[in-house]
């Protein structure tokens, strides 16, 4: 183990645990999302004492993704009070995380935090990457948290023992972080280097600290997505789909690294003309909602419908080879979606009733449950089919009830997809005159938007 429960210095190394462990998390991960994405992974130094610091919106999923995703192993700090959990502590030291005191955990005693900056400094000099959320907690408020001076201070007191330390700024995005088969992006922004400096402890200066905490907070505020208030984000969102969604001839989406830079000038836009423009505003924002209104009148959706209709071969084309496809998979596809709807539901529910007051952790419910009830969906098919038909079919069962779920998953997005730009296809061959009507104000609506701000295309 990395260390022991009072914080002994011992060698921090790569184990079996950790890798299988980031396999895993790999696994879960590519299962709850359907988008996983990153860009900028050639910042993160190769080698050498790296600080990894991240936003901080999604509770245990966060250091999930930046397992699955980081360029190179990594080191967590982590909150004292997940080293106590029955379980989770388990798989938190498997994973080789430093435990952190904070003053508002309930016993937390931050004299203790010496052992850890020891911990630290010793990783950064063995060429480490340590990973930390400078915001100190998870939230789901809109914007950064002022940061706590911990990663300044880890940095400049490895300066001052004669260890080179690079910070690099990663930004965590979600799609719809508490969606499942949404998407996510991690951004890597530029490193920032802090030499060598033996001649000095600035670790022990105020002054000092607070001028690099300040650096690192303006360096990852240009790396993640952040508004003033909520309906910023919301609006953002929308917006963002009605400029994008379905201009491609396949349907298919912007990078998710576009997603979040057309988000992010959206945002500044509208916290801009808020300011300067608010009627003009409001004018726009209620002839968005009537359009999706009228969208969802006929049946469609902002994201599905399809602006560029297929031609009347190439629809023909999709819709057989839809069709066979469904033919070969639906009897797998049906087993899986029956033994895994039941575990499906309860998760969701729960999960939600459980998070109703603190969305930022829903998504982490959400994949802690799943590792708990699938498997146990899988057990009780494998004990059910055993009885059945013996233990080899039900040892089989058990095997292949996964990959069952999964073809069931895929039958559903791809059913999902194909139906929802059908509609749109539909549409225009039965009511043309309205589907030209929405396609006109569409575009119409399109370009008052971006008269709101003409800077501000699509980039």
């Amino acid at each position: 183990m990395p260390h022991s429960a009072g914080g002994d210095i011992v060698p921090l190394t790569t184990t079996g645990e950790t890798t299988i462990g980031r396999a895993l998390t790999r696994f879960v991960l590519r299962l709850f999302f359907r988008r996983l994405e990153v860009i900028g992974a050639e910042r993160v130094p190769p080698a050498g004492a790296t600080l990894l610091v991240l936003n901080h919106p999604n509770a245990l999923v966060d250091p999930m993704l930046v397992l699955a995703l980081s360029p190179r192993p990594v080191v967590f700090l982590a909150k004292a009070p997940l080293f106590r959990l029955p379980v989770l502590g388990q798989l938190v030291r498997a994973s080789g995380a430093i435990p952190v005191e904070r003053p508002q955990d309930p016993g937390g005693d931050v004299s203790r935090n010496q052992a850890m900056f020891a911990q630290v400094h010793q990783a950064l000099a063995s060429e480490r990457c340590i990973a930390l959320f400078p915001e100190g907690t998870s939230h789901s408020d809109p914007h950064l948290h002022p940061f706590k001076t911990g990663a300044a201070r880890i940095a400049l007191g490895a300066a001052s023992a004669g260890i080179d330390v690079r910070i690099v700024p990663a930004g965590l995005f979600y799609t719809a972080k508490s969606t499942f088969r949404s998407g996510a992006l991690l951004s890597v922004g530029e490193p920032i280097v802090v030499p060598a400096d033996t001649g000095r402890a600035g670790d022990q200066d105020p002054g000092a600290v607070r001028a690099l905490t300040d650096r690192l907070e303006e360096a990852l505020a240009r790396v993640t997505l952040q508004a003033d208030r909520h309906d910023s984000m919301t609006i953002a969102s929308r917006v963002e789909l009605l400029l994008t969604s379905g201009d491609a001839a396949d349907g298919s989406r912007l990078p998710l690294a576009e997603q979040l830079a057309l988000r992010r000038r959206l945002v500044s836009s509208l916290q801009r003309i808020r300011t300067t423009r608010p009627a003009e505003l409001a004018r726009v924002g209620e002839r968005v909602a009537l359009f999706e209104t009228k969208l969802a009148r006929a049946g469609l959706d902002t994201e599905t419908f399809n602006y560029q209709l297929p031609g009347a071969g190439a629809a023909a084309m999709t819709t057989v080879r839809m069709l066979l496809y469904v033919i070969i998979v639906l009897p797998v596809a049906a087993a899986g979606l029956v033994m895994h709807y039941p575990a499906y539901r309860l998760i969701g529910i729960v999960a939600a009733s459980a998070t109703r007051t603190s969305s930022d952790v829903e998504a982490t419910a959400k994949i802690v449950m799943a590792t708990l009830l699938f498997p146990l969906t899988w057990l009780i098919v494998g004990l059910v089919v055993g009885r059945m038909g013996g233990s080899a079919a039900g040892w089989s069962a058990a095997v292949l009830a996964p990959g069952a779920g999964f073809v069931g998953l895929r039958l559903v997005e791809r059913l999902d997809r194909f139906i929802g730009e059908g509609k749109g296809v539909l549409l225009s061959v039965v009511r043309p005159v309205e589907y030209r009507a929405l396609m006109v104000e569409r575009a119409t609506l399109r370009e008052a938007i971006l008269a709101l701000d003409p800077g501000d295309g699509e980039g």
